[in-house]
């Protein structure tokens, strides 16, 4: 999860160069988003995601800056020059594919999805199972072939079971909750993580969470 932040939107970051900023600003006034964003597109760097916080002060940009003709300190510096830019941070994303966050609504590959109440699921349940294991799958082929801990957050960003992750040595393992109940979560598991080796751990009955563990290499 970059920066602790909770995830609503997936882009595919494959051959480009993004960076994630974090502006606090000191002042809420109008034309400050537009200000930031001629800034960006100035130095031919293309905003993939937009979001701003207004009771923390803080503007979160998801950039691709493959094309662009300024260094990410020069940037930086730039940036600090506005009146109204308390901090900057910046950090490079490295993965090919990455999981954005956003403050704005969730999308999924660029379409919009939308919240089910659980509770009304239940009368169709064998239905939903077989869909939320192709959604699982469909998921994995989108995100490509390597494997990596934040694959299981998918889990949570489809609103299926909250995700903690643990590393010991090689071993990855997840711990996954839900109150309501976790075989949709279960059903879509299997479909995301259908060729590779895991481990669920056995759970007793009405028990609000299950652990996983998966090997570091796959």
């Amino acid at each position: 999860m970059i920066f602790n932040r909770e995830l609503s939107l997936v882009y595919d970051a494959s051959g480009r160069s993004l960076t994630e900023f974090l502006i606090q600003i000191n002042d809420d006034k109008p034309g400050i988003l537009a200000a930031l964003s001629n800034a960006y597109a100035d130095h031919g760097i293309n905003i993939i995601n937009i979001s701003y916080n207004r009771n923390q002060k803080m503007i979160h940009i998801i950039a691709d800056i493959s094309e662009s003709d300024i260094g990410m300190g020069d940037l930086e510096n730039l940036l600090r020059k506005f009146s109204f830019v308390a901090n900057v941070v910046e950090k490079p994303l490295e993965n090919d594919s990455h999981l954005v966050p956003s403050l704005s609504l969730p999308t999924f590959w660029g379409k919009r999805i939308v919240a089910i109440d659980m509770a009304l699921l239940t009368h169709i349940s064998e239905v939903i199972s077989g869909v939320l294991f192709e959604m699982g799958k469909l998921d994995k082929l989108r995100l490509g072939p390597s494997f990596s801990p934040q694959l299981l957050k998918l889990v949570q960003l489809r609103g299926l079971a909250r995700v903690e992750i643990f590393m010991i040595g090689s071993t990855i393992r997840a711990r996954l909750c839900n109150e309501d109940g976790l075989d949709l979560a279960m059903s879509y598991l299997k479909g995301l993580l259908l060729e590779i080796p895991h481990r669920v751990n056995e759970r007793k009955n009405g028990e609000a969470c299950i652990e996983l563990e998966l090997t570091k290499s796959q």
